[in-house]
């Protein structure tokens, strides 16, 4: 149970970590395409970011329903 506890911790982490790169890719996308350039390779990254975000999501559940009864 202790190391689900801590793998919980760091999915957390993980989980904090991936939704602030996707708000600064958004962020980046946001100037770029304000200043006209092409952003289509930053919102293919941006997709990434976010099924990466997702799968952390994911694993997060996976770890909360290991430490249920």
């Amino acid at each position: 149970m202790a190391d689900e506890i801590a793998y919980l911790a760091q999915a957390d982490r993980h989980i904090a970590g991936a939704k602030e790169r996707v708000v600064k890719q958004r962020q980046l996308i946001a100037r770029l395409a304000a200043t006209g350039h092409n952003v289509r390779a930053e919102e293919s990254f941006l997709s990434a970011l976010v099924d990466l975000l997702s799968a952390f999501e994911h694993h997060r559940l996976l770890i909360l329903n290991r430490l249920r009864p």
